[in-house]
């Protein structure tokens, strides 16, 4: 007799691959908390941060987080990171650059995509006086148009067909730049996506311990947020 060895013996059941998320300047000035959240509720996924700044340490605390919180409390700051949350200190380009071709699953951002240039940001600018406030808004929007179109083109082709690259940003004061970061990310997105969805977010809406920093910042001072989506 003769025994034939069923195949499915020998086969091991593979664990599926975790989903990867990316986040794009998610440091921020509370040190990664919605990263961390999101990385705690979900372990299933993998998360994964860049940004120029680092998660320096549980204790690290943002000089604007210690005048004004804006209802947001200190103790955001003492989350440790994840073991489902990597971090990269590298801007968007070099950051994207890490991942394979049709890898990521989501690409989101809050409030930092679209608004800098790759050479400039407010952690390489001092600012002196009142007036230079302006002046800093000016130079940190410089090349940003650029800079984001070519992100944008490296979302394209890092995310899944069918995955999905969310960015929250918002309405601009007149004085500074009418509109220019929405302008940004609307050009980029429709150079890469046949559908783009653009809609107004009710911030008041989203729990606070879900919302960074600047959407509570936002929300305070009754200024618009967009959220702006596609998919591959």
């Amino acid at each position: 007799m003769v025994l034939k060895k069923s195949s499915n013996l020998f086969v091991k059941n593979k664990a599926s691959p975790k989903r990867k998320i990316v986040h794009l300047g998610n440091v921020g000035e509370d040190a990664a908390f919605r990263s961390k959240v999101l990385a705690e509720k979900f372990p299933e996924f993998m998360f994964f941060g860049i940004d120029l700044k680092d998660i320096k340490s549980e204790s690290y605390v943002h000089e604007s987080m210690r005048f004004k919180n804006f209802g947001l409390k200190e103790k955001r700051q003492f989350k440790p990171v994840p073991k489902n949350l990597e971090q990269y200190k590298e801007d968007f380009v070099n950051g994207l650059s890490r991942f394979k071709n049709n890898s990521l699953d989501l690409v989101v951002s809050d409030f930092a995509l679209g608004f800098y240039s790759r050479a400039k940001n407010f952690n390489n600018l001092k600012v002196l006086n009142f007036i230079q406030f302006f002046n800093v808004f000016s130079i940190v929007n410089l090349g940003s148009k650029k800079y984001t179109q070519k992100v944008v083109d490296l979302i394209s082709k890092k995310l899944k067909p069918g995955g999905k690259v969310i960015v929250y940003t918002f309405r601009e004061a007149e004085l500074i730049s009418k509109d220019k970061y929405l302008e940004n990310i609307n050009s980029a997105f429709s150079n890469n996506f046949k559908k783009v969805n653009v809609s107004l977010v009710e911030t008041k809406n989203i729990p606070i311990n879900y919302r960074s920093f600047y959407m509570q910042s936002f929300n305070s001072k009754r200024m618009l947020v967009y959220r702006v989506s596609a998919q591959k």
